[in-house]
């Protein structure tokens, strides 16, 4: 029987258990890294066996890679929610680049293991990680394109091409991330939000 979610309970189900598992990759994989990470070591932490693993991800790769596309959801939604609501664009990306910088913040350790691993290098992955970033990323950096264009229709930057900027700013915010890790500093996604912003709409230059 479906409820108003137009899910039967079985499909819902199957969504919870595909959460509980995803989170329990995230964790193991945090601290453990990929390369010494088990499916094992996963269903435990999941409280699963082993079996019911399997029926939801055929390998490590695989599982590490739906990790790995449940977190750009997450940053794609970030953007969704910031562009579509009636904010000016320079709050949008504010709002973007604190609430982009708490998401990091939330995910620093895996997001080591990933860089200091080369996890998406492998062969295995490579390729299918390519076409998942053409896929989300593109819409990702096409809403900060638009909110970087209506920011300079409205005079509050210079007349530049946004899909670069948006890529700068991507590109500002893992920088802000690696500074973490490198300094192992506590994050202030808050105050380096706005950081970011002031020195996009303001410069370096003293006034």
């Amino acid at each position: 029987m479906k409820k108003s979610d137009g899910l039967t309970w079985r499909e819902r189900e199957r969504a919870r258990t595909r959460k509980q598992i995803l989170a329990a990759a995230r964790s193991v994989f945090s601290r453990r890294g990929f390369h010494k990470a088990s499916l094992n070591m996963i269903a435990v932490e999941a409280g699963l066996g082993k079996a019911t693993l399997y029926s939801y991800f055929a390998s490590k790769a695989d599982l590490m890679r739906a990790v790995f596309e449940d977190a750009i959801d997450e940053q794609l939604l970030i953007v969704v929610r910031a562009t579509s609501g009636k904010l000016d664009p320079r709050s949008r990306i504010r709002a973007i680049a604190v609430e982009q910088l708490k998401h990091f913040a939330k995910h620093r350790y895996l997001l080591r293991v990933c860089a200091a691993e080369d996890v998406f290098q492998s062969k295995e992955m490579r390729g299918s990680i390519r076409t998942l970033m053409m896929q989300k990323y593109a819409k990702y950096t096409e809403l900060l394109e638009e909110t970087f264009a209506l920011a300079a229709e409205k005079g509050l930057i210079r007349s530049v091409d946004p899909r670069k900027v948006a890529h700068v700013f991507v590109a500002i915010l893992h920088a802000v991330s690696l500074y973490w890790q490198f300094y192992a500093v506590k994050p202030s996604p808050e105050q380096e939000g706005r950081m970011i912003c002031d020195v996009l709409f303001d410069g370096l230059g003293k006034t």
